[in-house]
């Protein structure tokens, strides 16, 4: 009976939430969208698109394998693919997918908050890590091919490029020392260390990941 009830409920807000975007979108404007990715088109669209499910899926059952948790790859893609359609039909809701995705998972698998708040961290920062990859070198080729009026566009996306690179360098050099961060940071906002305890064991865990010495990290980040 549960299972029934929670299916139902699903199937309503499933159809609640296509009904809006048809009210918002239009009929017309979504058959030329169809029309237009009909064929080879939507074929490719639609691989694309299921890779970055799967390799999202993957990062995260890694990352919870790492701190000891061996989830089905199935139960986190229903959770995953239920977050990636919150954020796609909502993207200035960006935070409430990422919200839903932290509290689903710790619902489904009754997992500690503190365990769950540490993956979902990690998975950002091994996320962050190769998205920098592809900025610099996505960076550099437009610089290389483009007019001088847009290089001057491409210099600004190259300086934000740059402050998201210091910012890792920073936490890899300390992560690599062992060094807390969270303590220069609650020292210089004057907030009492002591206090903050469980947020300086998040960053240890962390740390234990992003160790260079341990395949662990290379392999997240391959």
């Amino acid at each position: 009976m549960k299972k029934v009830l929670v299916f139902l409920f699903s199937f309503v807000i499933g159809l609640g939430l296509f009904f809006l975007v048809v009210e918002r979108v239009g009929w017309e404007e979504i058959k030329e969208t169809l029309f237009a990715f009909s064929g080879w088109k939507g074929i490719a669209i639609l691989g694309i698109t299921l890779l970055i499910w799967l390799v999202g899926i993957w990062k995260y059952k890694f990352v919870y394998k790492s701190q000891g948790y061996n989830f089905s790859v199935w139960s986190l893609g229903e959770i995953l693919f239920a977050s990636f359609t919150i954020a796609y039909l909502f993207p200035t809701t960006y935070f409430g997918g990422e919200v839903f995705k932290f509290y689903a998972i710790k619902k489904k698998f009754s997992l500690p908050w503190k365990k769950n708040l540490t993956a979902i961290a990690i998975e950002k920062l091994v996320s962050l890590s190769i998205l920098l990859l592809f900025l610099v070198v996505g960076a550099v080729s437009f610089l290389l091919l483009s007019n001088s009026l847009l290089k001057n566009f491409g210099i600004m996306v190259l300086v934000l490029i740059g402050g998201l690179a210091i910012g890792l360098t920073i936490f890899y050099f300390k992560s690599f020392k062992k060094e807390s961060i969270l303590k220069w940071f609650f020292r210089f906002f004057g907030i009492e260390n002591k206090k903050n305890h469980l947020v300086g064991d998040i960053e240890k865990e962390i740390f234990l990941f992003f160790d260079f010495r341990k395949i662990l990290m290379w392999k997240g980040l391959g």
